[in-house]
């Protein structure tokens, strides 16, 4: 979500208007995700937030989640 420069929201914002990147599986890691991080991340079509610190096998259920077809 914090990035140097701007916010990972911002950054997939970007990739979004990009037909290549606009239906990638997105998931979020972070350590900050309140409300409204996790509606936008939603808006623009995050999978899953995924919270720091996590288990080995919680992120990897995650990217299976991620990789299976949008219902």
């Amino acid at each position: 979500v914090r990035l140097p420069d701007r916010s990972g929201l911002d950054l997939l914002e970007d990739l979004r208007q990009e037909p290549r990147t606009r239906t990638l599986p997105v998931l979020l890691v972070t350590a900050l995700a309140d409300v409204q991080t996790k509606a936008r991340a939603q808006k623009l079509g995050v999978r899953e937030v995924v919270l720091k610190p996590f288990t080995r096998e919680a992120l990897l259920s995650a990217v299976t989640r991620a990789r299976e077809p949008k219902e």
